[in-house]
């Protein structure tokens, strides 16, 4: 089995789900947590943590679509940390919403930007160091629209399901040689963005605790999830280290159905 990660950088950090996994590894865990949010959420979220359990969590406002200084001082605090380091992105913006054909297309693809682009560019980061040490996790989130249509969240819907696309394809070519990455559908958790979906719309059936993709989030990262390596999870899947293992090959992936 994989060692767990000592050091977890999470984005989306300031609020909502990421937020949410951030004070759940913080009371859970002995992890140290480096967490970014676009403002400063990131530094309240972190003396949250530090109230739960001294000196867990350091926080920094940081815009993930910017390469600059502020980025600088993120990977820095990462790469001063020893390993093996964790990925849990929960960054993302839920762009224009509506029929596509009256979207602003600059913001269309400004969103995809920060949701597919920015979360490679992120993963790649990470990635050198994770494969140099044979180790690690990254967790990314797929949500609405990655696993079907979403009439009126175009932009949202194709950004993950390309995300779903590229955590296969990257778990295929790391193999067993690095670090594993999974990514989850949270399901409909009431944040600020669930608030957004609903005044764009946006159908929502099912609301589940925040508590269950925080919980997914720290399986993720503490047990032996080998056979979860390029998977698309729900918060309600349930499975254990040895299911994981004999999956068969599409089972929990994006698949065309005949």
């Amino acid at each position: 089995m994989q060692k767990s990660p000592t050091t977890v950088l999470i984005t989306g950090a300031g609020r909502g789900i990421g937020r949410a996994v951030a004070l759940h590894l913080a009371q859970k865990t002995a992890m140290s947590l480096v967490l970014v949010s676009r403002t400063s959420n990131a530094e309240s979220a972190a003396e949250a943590c530090n109230a739960m359990r001294s000196g867990s969590a350091q926080g920094f406002a940081w815009d993930i679509g910017d390469n600059d200084s502020a980025a600088e001082r993120v990977f820095g605090e990462l790469d001063s940390r020893p390993g093996p380091i964790a990925l849990v992105h929960a960054a993302a913006v839920l762009g224009p919403t509506g029929p596509f054909v009256d979207n602003d297309i600059e913001a269309w693809c400004a969103a995809l930007n920060t949701n597919l682009v920015a979360t490679a560019r992120l993963v790649h980061r990470v990635l050198g160091r994770m494969s140099k040490e044979s180790a690690g996790r990254i967790v990314l989130f797929a949500g609405g629209g990655a696993a079907y249509g979403y009439p009126g969240f175009s932009s949202y819907g194709t950004a993950k399901a390309a995300l779903v696309r590229f955590t296969e394809t990257l778990a295929m070519e790391i193999g067993d040689r690095g670090p594993i990455v999974t990514i989850i559908a949270p399901g409909a958790n009431e944040t600020d963005m669930l608030a957004e979906v609903r005044r764009a719309g946006g159908s929502v059936k099912t609301t589940v605790s925040i508590d269950e993709p925080c919980r997914a989030v720290e399986r993720l990262l503490t047990e032996d999830t080998r056979g979860l390596n390029g998977r698309f999870i729900h918060v309600r899947d349930e499975w254990s280290d040895e299911q994981a293992i004999g999956l068969s090959e599409n089972h929990w992936r994006l698949r065309r159905v005949e």
